[in-house]
């Protein structure tokens, strides 16, 4: 094929084409450039991004959740809230606990109503 017919190849295919997808198919160069430099950018924006092995989080609070189906709610205060409770003071620098017991009803075990 000589120059003649490829340049009429090249010529149909981005004729008619305006805007930037135009442009980079007929600069691959330029295509390649920007790829690069996308590249570089992510790799730089990567080496400083913050990673930490053990993330932070707030040691003040302290939650225990304790399911006993078929309690009552007197049995759910005298029986295990008072052992967690004691169990949790005992563990010192302890200053406030607060506790609340549920009761539910149905399969979902999704508290109803308001704490008891």
């Amino acid at each position: 094929m000589n120059a003649t017919g490829q340049a009429r190849r090249e010529s149909s295919v981005f004729a008619g084409g305006t805007g930037l997808s135009a442009y980079f198919a007929g600069n691959p160069v330029a295509a390649n450039l920007l790829m690069v430099l996308i590249l570089v950018s992510g790799v730089a924006a990567g080496l400083r991004v913050a990673v930490e092995d053990y993330p932070e989080f707030d040691w003040r609070i302290l939650t225990v959740t304790v399911v006993a189906p078929g309690s009552s709610p007197r049995e759910v205060e005298e029986d295990i809230v008072r052992r967690v409770e004691e169990g949790v003071i005992g563990l010192g620098l302890i200053y406030l606990t607060v506790q609340s017991a549920y009761l539910v009803h149905g399969s979902q075990g999704s508290p109803t109503g308001s704490p008891l």
